[in-house]
């Protein structure tokens, strides 16, 4: 029994509404440290320290059962305080995300619930462990043992006069203004309030426990933001038009009768996106917003524009909406809403996870073997070097580029490591959070035309052609470019774009040998100081290809083409069925090679636009 003070100071501090259990008679001994056994497993706690727990409040409920894993060792702090246990980490432990030294394990608590029932939340009391603390609770490494931020979620993102039931997952996009007003804003407020996050660790490649840690506001990543904050906001609560339903006035919410996925908070209707977001949840929140931001400007779409994101998009209580148990990827949202969209942007995250990640790979798969000439596959990342920097691969000319040149110049700083790391990309060694979408991802990508072999190739082809640029040469024997050129052979790209780079004619005699047949649909080779002479490999190549050949644009404006040139792009019209326009802005084409395009346009009529101005 400890001293009277003792006792005094702590009932002090529990609130007047709640009688502290029974105390020891008075004038008893204190005997020695007790020792029980619970599972094989030692429990040691003096009985100073088993009073301070009779004080405070505790979950016992968490003890294990006969099928749970046994409870480990407990030592308890002397400090006068109220403790919930907390699952210790463990040196060397892999964390998913946040530096090491953020980890707060003197905050953890194991049971939310005791907390509550002892009305610490209510009276503002101290409940962290000051000691090593280790909980009993069951591990599940898809929910946290429980929420530790629940006034927070709700006051952040259930904002006054929105919210709204939206049925098809496919349409509950984000907007850019939701994205930073909403999350991100949440995101730093909870920060800014000293708020911890829960974030799991690995050992081994294994998820082993849940810890909670202090971050800063740009270091939170979607692990963290929907594990601590938007799961508990989605929980089943309210929306407005339930709360008009039932009759409630004032904001009050009353309950709901399921879980929610956060757009559904977020909107006032349903929002079908314009963009698909396809991106690994280890990238930071803010780096997300940062990069979504850039690209907006350079595509020149507003606060407005909807995006749609799996973290936002999905209810992430009742996956089964999304991703069907039993029906194919094409039947999963993910795939609906890319159909539904314009475009895919991909935003990899500095250390490459992206590539790594099967979700991201089926996302890629599927933008990358749309049938969809208009249908782009953009990437934005940030510099490695400068946080505030975003580096972003469009598709054609960005606002503010005012031609091919501006455009390469632009482009050719997109970081090297992610290129590189683009380069090994490997379908077959994606990992999925769940066994069972991994599976199917993978089964029904080996279904595509190509299969896996063709999804890797284009990938990476895709990823050297956009950033050939910042490779310093173009020679064929370079062994990155000999590696480069054979990604495109392999490929199924439907856009070949070779811009503001001086092309040898070893180099175009390479490209000749690399042109992906049948899936080409553009070939632009602008400003690369071709010379006179500098498209007749090419065009014999596509010659050859006869009616096979998808081909419908060539741009190749500014490369002191000839008329040589021209007569064997007038053999190329003659030949082709799909051919509809051809840019030859800026070239020294003369009468000679214009009469031969002329007399070509009399035999085929498919050309739509030829442009000779500048000639």
């Amino acid at each position: 029994r400890p001293p009277a003070s003792r006792r005094r100071s702590a009932q002090a501090r529990r609130p007047a509404s709640d009688s502290p259990p029974p105390i020891p008679a008075a004038g008893a001994t204190s005997p020695p440290p007790l020792r029980d056994e619970v599972d094989g497993r030692a429990v040691v706690a003096s009985l100073d320290e088993v009073t301070q727990m009779m004080l405070g409040p505790i979950d016992l409920a968490g003890l294990p059962g006969d099928a749970a894993p046994p409870p480990v060792e407990v030592t308890l702090s002397a400090a006068p305080t109220n403790l919930v246990g907390a699952q210790q980490p463990s040196v060397g432990a892999e964390v998913l995300a946040g530096p090491a030294t953020n980890l707060v394990p003197e905050h953890l608590r194991l049971s939310q619930a005791g907390a509550e029932s002892a009305g610490a939340d209510a009276a503002g009391e101290d409940t962290t462990a000051h000691g090593k603390t280790v909980g009993v609770a069951a591990f599940d490494a898809d929910n946290p043992p429980f929420p530790i931020a629940r006034d927070a979620a709700t006051a952040l993102l259930r904002p006054a006069g929105r919210g709204v039931d939206i049925a098809a997952v496919e349409e509950r996009a984000i907007t850019l203004r939701q994205l930073e007003e909403d999350v991100l804003g949440a995101v730093r407020k909870h920060c800014d309030e000293g708020g911890l996050w829960w974030q799991l660790v690995f050992e081994g490649g294994r998820a082993v426990r849940w810890e909670q840690v202090r971050l800063e506001w740009h270091e939170v990543n979607l692990y963290h933001f929907v594990n601590t904050l938007s799961k508990v906001a989605t929980e089943r609560e309210t929306t407005v038009r339930a709360e008009r339903a039932a009759g409630v006035a004032g904001g009050t919410r009353a309950p709901a009768a399921r879980t929610y996925a956060l757009v559904e908070l977020l909107a006032t209707g349903p929002q079908p996106p314009t963009w698909f977001v396809s991106h690994s949840w280890a990238d930071p929140v803010a780096s997300m917003v940062k990069k979504v931001r850039e690209h907006a400007r350079l595509k020149g779409y507003g606060a407005d524009t909807a995006l749609w994101v799996c973290a936002y998009a999905n209810n992430q209580h009742e996956l089964a909406d999304a991703i069907p148990e039993h029906a194919p990827t094409s039947e999963t949202a993910f795939a609906k809403s890319i159909n539904r969209s314009q475009g895919v942007l991909a935003l990899p995250d500095a250390k490459g996870i992206y590539f790594t990640r099967a979700w991201c790979a089926f996302e890629t798969a599927m933008a990358l073997s749309a049938d969809r000439d208009d249908f782009p596959y953009e990437v934005a990342a940030a510099d490695p070097e400068d946080v505030n920097k975003v580096h972003v691969l469009v598709d054609g000319l960005g606002t503010g580029d005012a031609d091919a040149e501006d455009k390469a110049k632009r482009e050719k700083h997109f970081p090297p490591a992610l290129r590189d790391r683009a380069s090994k990309f490997d379908f077959e060694q994606a990992e999925a959070s769940r066994k069972n979408d991994l599976v199917r991802i993978k089964a029904d990508v080996r279904e595509l035309p190509g299969g896996v072999a063709k999804v890797n190739a284009t990938l990476r082809a895709l990823y050297f052609v956009a950033t050939f640029a910042s490779l310093g040469t173009v020679d064929p024997g370079d062994a990155r470019v000999k590696t480069g050129l054979q990604y495109v052979a392999d490929s199924a790209l439907r856009k070949l774009h070779f811009g503001s780079v001086g092309l040898s004619q070893a180099f175009v005699s390479a490209l000749v040998r690399s042109l992906p047949g049948a899936s080409l649909r553009e070939l632009r080779l602008d400003y690369c100081e071709l010379g006179p002479g500098g498209f007749v490999p090419i065009a014999d190549a596509l010659e050859k290809l006869g009616a096979s050949c998808a081909l419908h644009t060539v741009s190749l404006i500014y490369n002191g083409l000839g008329d040589e040139d021209a007569q064997a792009l007038a053999r190329v019209i003659c030949v082709t069925a799909t051919v509809t326009s051809f840019n030859l802005h800026r070239n020294h084409i003369g009468n000679v090679g214009a009469e031969d395009l002329a007399g070509a346009l009399r035999v085929k009529a498919t050309v739509t636009r030829l442009d000779l101005s500048g000639n």
